[in-house]
């Protein structure tokens, strides 16, 4: 008896599932029949933003005053909205500021980078699109994760910095403080922007 198999993935986003998969199984049954299997899996995702851990050190970064030399001890930037990355509104600058991690000169800052008003609004655009959707529950396996993280500041006149915690490798997430998104195709198009604009 001989059985053939089919596998069929899916990598659209939804806010309601991910990594869908379809795998059909078919086996002869006499001459003229066959006997037909089909298997589809998905992962259920919750909708809402996932919280950001609470405590440890926070780094604070302003258009202002610019990238502190360290981000060493950091665990997130100071708490940001609840229900975006972001909040409303157009920045005007930005500041982007890149740390080593364990590599080179542990924490130290390796690159940064000012952006301008067209760079910043470009940039918060592109931020506003990472799916903030998540699995709940689970295994999963991470790559190496060297400490490296990329922190990001808008500055949005009369109000308060709005400010992004990057984690460059390992599980990749970003946060403002308060929520956070993994890693799908939207964070890595967001992170490639990012990488862009550092000088190299």
């Amino acid at each position: 008896m001989t059985s053939i198999g089919y596998g069929y993935t899916d990598n659209l986003h939804s806010d309601a599932w991910q990594n869908a998969a379809l795998d059909i199984g078919i086996a002869p049954d006499g001459a003229h029949g066959s006997y037909w299997r089909a298997d589809g899996v998905a992962l259920w995702v919750d909708p809402t933003p996932a919280t950001a851990p609470a405590g440890g050190k926070r780094l604070a970064v302003t258009v202002a005053g610019g990238c502190p030399t360290s981000d060493r001890g950091a665990t997130n930037v100071p708490p940001g909205t609840k229900t975006s990355l972001l909040p409303p509104g157009t920045p005007t600058a930005g500041v982007i500021c890149s740390y080593n991690g364990l590599n080179g000169a542990a924490f130290a800052l390796r690159s940064h980078a000012r952006l301008d008003g067209t760079q910043a609004e470009r940039l918060a655009h592109q931020a506003r699109t990472i799916h903030l959707s998540h699995t709940t529950g689970g295994v999963t396996s991470c790559p190496m994760d060297d400490g490296a993280t990329t922190v990001i500041a808008f500055h949005y006149p009369g109000n308060p910095p709005a400010t992004l915690w990057l984690k460059d490798n390992g599980c990749r997430s970003i946060s403002n403080g308060t929520i956070t998104a993994g890693d799908d195709a939207s964070l890595t198009t967001f992170a490639t922007a990012v990488t862009a604009l550092l000088p190299h």
